[in-house]
């Protein structure tokens, strides 16, 4: 489902599409980046 939306911050309509698969990116970096830090946790041990 998509839908278009206002943003304010650059004053443009948004499709609420890109939105969500930027979300979707930006939590899978997240992840990542949690995993690398517990692995580096562990090699410091």
């Amino acid at each position: 489902m998509t839908a278009n939306i206002y943003c304010p911050i650059t004053k443009k309509i948004v499709n609420t599409y890109s939105i969500n698969t930027w979300k979707k990116m930006f939590e899978k970096f997240q992840a990542a980046y949690d995993k690398l830090k517990n692995v580096i946790k562990n090699k410091i041990k």
